[in-house]
């Protein structure tokens, strides 16, 4: 499940970690139920903001604008369907398979030889014989 969290906090998911302060109400702290969208930009629930005017006074509370008059506010059906679109790209990135990692080349093997430094057949010779011996 896709958890919204608020700040910088961040949630582990299984496709990463993502950031999702912006789908969340900062009156009480959830996932937006019913967003309704003040004049500046501000989300809240819909009850929630409700609530918070039932007191009287008209104010954003992120950053103070107040109004008035109490605004009649609509669910911001973008922001619906905005927050449906991440939950289901979380959904599909949790439940794809994992690509395996693959499997570590086997290191080459360097012999070095001794012998390297004689020049002429008998050079070859050697060579020659340790190379049956290391096949067999």
């Amino acid at each position: 499940m896709l958890l919204f969290v608020t700040g910088k906090t961040r949630e582990k998911h299984n496709a990463g970690f993502v950031e999702q302060n912006q789908y969340n109400c900062t009156i009480c702290q959830e996932e937006l139920k019913d967003p309704v969208t003040l004049p500046r930009g501000h989300n809240y629930c819909k009850s929630c903001i409700n609530g918070y005017w039932d007191q009287g006074v008209y104010v954003c509370p992120q950053c103070r604008q107040s109004f008035t008059q109490r605004l009649i506010l609509s669910t911001n059906t973008m922001l619906v369907y905005a927050m449906d679109k991440l939950k289901q790209t979380a959904i599909r990135a949790a439940s794809a398979p994992r690509a395996e990692a693959a499997p570590a080349p086997e290191p080459s093997v360097v012999v070095e030889d001794e012998d390297d430094d004689k020049e002429g057949e008998e050079a070859q010779h050697i060579k020659a014989q340790r190379v049956q011996e290391n096949a067999t």
